[in-house]
This record gives structure tokens, C-alpha cells and sequence, in this order.
């Protein structure tokens, strides 16, 4: 199984001698013959190749067996469009839904934003955390290597369907310390008990896709499920300027009457906050 993408397709076209077939997780020697190139034992034609360089609308594709095939696809049941796209050699890729990416791809890429938010709320070697809302479970991931374990919740399996075939989200589905609850976090959330994470990371999707995700209802129960002195983050995004002060301070107080100590860091965009 081959990854395409149109920026690898151009390092192909351009004959280098050392190119990732996965995105950037390892990298191989190519063989290139006349009217193909063969990677990792697959035979690819150039005209597969430069298809792809010509596309330039940032799609991942899979060849395998003489098939290509875009990771993408949509769902009847939420009548959403999913698509795997990257916008940069050798980076893990963001997921697309309608449109609408679910990571930072401006002044950064998915894989770096996800430490940055690690970082801010440092896990330990012993501390089980919660991360709110899978994704392609890059935060899970990050986390789980510097602690012991995760649970990561997503309600959305065709998310899931989609980081099945990331090479970027390996770690989700083979890593022993993390657990994967297919659920919607309102739901998920009630059956954890009082105090039973360290942190949490909350990463929804833009307000006006899930309000839900910003109720002080919820807020509450991370509040409760957290240990005293646990850390919380919580990505809010960036927004426009007038309108995005009132909506930011909103956020905040509905944190603060669920007595979260809480900070704006401007980096990540989004708040840090403590019990």
C-alpha cells in the first residue's frame, strides 16, 4: 500500500532518490524505469503519477494492486462528505468534512498543533487522561506516549473510518494504553466516575457545528471527572474580532461558574484551566 499525494507525486516526477510511500512515517529508495516508478514493490505508471501532480487539490490517495483509490467518503446517515487531505510533504494529514477541516493547517500542520496542546497540559508517566473528541486521535496518540493511559472518545465513526486508513493514526488502534469508546462525550462522560482523570483535552469542532460541545453542562461534568489540580484544555479556534471577544468571554464564564480557574492562551487558542 502506497500513499499518494500531489506533493509526492512531483518528488516522483522529479526522480528522487529518497521518498516516503506513508507520509512521511518512513522512507524508501524508488526504482524508476521508463513509463513507471516501483516503491516498496509496487509498480506505479507514470500516468497514475502525474494525474495525481496535476490534481493539486490536496487529496490522499491509496494505490494497491494497480487500484487507486482517494480516502474520502459519504455518509447518508449525517449527510457529510469525509475527506483525508494534506497540505504539505511528508505531514500528517488533516481530516475535511464538508469542507471544513477538523485541525489547524495555517501557520502549522495537525501533527505539531496536536503537541502544542500536549504540552500546555504536560501529562505524566502515571496520569490517565481524556480526550474529548477522537478525531484522527493525534492528541490520544501524544498523549498516551507520555502517560499511562488515554480514553478518547469520538461519536462520529465515519471519522474513525477515515483515521483507519491515516498512517498517522496507527497508534490509535494498536496502542495498549489507549482505549477508544465510539460514544458521543455527553453520553460517554456520565458513566466516568468523580475524579478519575488527571487531564482532559477538549478539542471540538467550531462552535456553530456542535454547540452542545460549549453547554456548561458539559463543563460541568469535566469538571467533576477531573482530579483536584487536574489539567484541562479546551480549543475554542480563532474568530473574528468584535463577535469573537463577546463568544471567548462567553466560554469563559461558562467555565468559571463550573469553577475552572481558567487562562486564554493565544498560541493554541483556547483556554487553559485547572480544578
Amino acid at each position: 500500500m502506497i500513499y499518494l499525494t500531489c506533493f509526492l507525486a512531483e518528488q516522483i516526477l522529479k526522480k528522487k532518490k529518497r521518498i516516503s510511500p506513508d507520509l512521511g512515517i518512513t522512507f524508501t529508495s524508488p526504482i524508476y524505469k521508463n513509463d513507471k516508478v516501483i516503491i516498496n514493490e509496487e509498480e506505479i505508471p507514470f500516468d497514475i503519477i502525474k494525474y495525481i501532480a496535476k490534481k493539486k487539490r490536496y487529496s490522499v490517495f491509496i494505490y494497491e494492486r494497480n487500484k487507486l483509490k482517494p480516502i474520502q467518503l459519504f455518509s447518508e446517515k449525517t449527510n457529510l462528505f469525509y475527506k483525508l487531505v494534506t497540505y504539505k510533504l511528508n505531514s500528517a494529514p488533516t481530516i475535511q468534512i464538508s469542507g471544513t477541516h477538523m485541525h489547524r493547517v495555517v501557520g502549522t500542520d495537525p501533527w505539531s498543533d496536536a503537541k502544542n496542546k500536549i504540552n500546555l497540559i504536560a501529562p505524566r508517566k502515571n496520569d490517565l487522561g481524556l480526550d474529548s473528541c477522537t478525531g484522527l486521535g493525534y492528541t490520544a496518540i501524544l498523549a498516551a506516549r507520555r502517560c499511562k493511559k488515554v480514553v478518547t472518545v469520538e461519536k462520529d465513526e465515519n471519522v474513525i473510518k477515515i483515521a483507519k486508513l491515516n498512517p498517522w493514526s496507527k497508534e490509535l488502534f494498536t496502542a495498549d494504553n489507549i482505549r477508544l469508546i465510539i460514544d458521543d462525550i455527553q453520553h460517554a462522560i456520565i458513566k466516568f466516575k468523580d475524579s478519575a482523570f488527571d487531564f482532559i483535552i477538549h478539542d471540538p469542532p467550531q462552535y456553530y457545528h456542535a454547540k452542545e460541545l460549549y453547554s456548561r453542562t458539559l463543563y460541568a461534568e469535566f469538571y467533576r471527572v477531573l482530579k483536584r489540580e487536574g489539567r484541562f484544555f479546551h480549543y475554542v479556534g480563532k474568530v473574528g474580532t468584535r463577535l469573537g471577544k463577546k463568544y471567548i468571554e462567553q466560554i469563559k464564564k461558562r467555565l468559571l461558574d463550573c469553577r475552572f480557574r481558567c487562562k486564554w492562551n493565544e498560541k493554541s487558542l483556547g483556554f487553559v484551566c485547572f480544578k
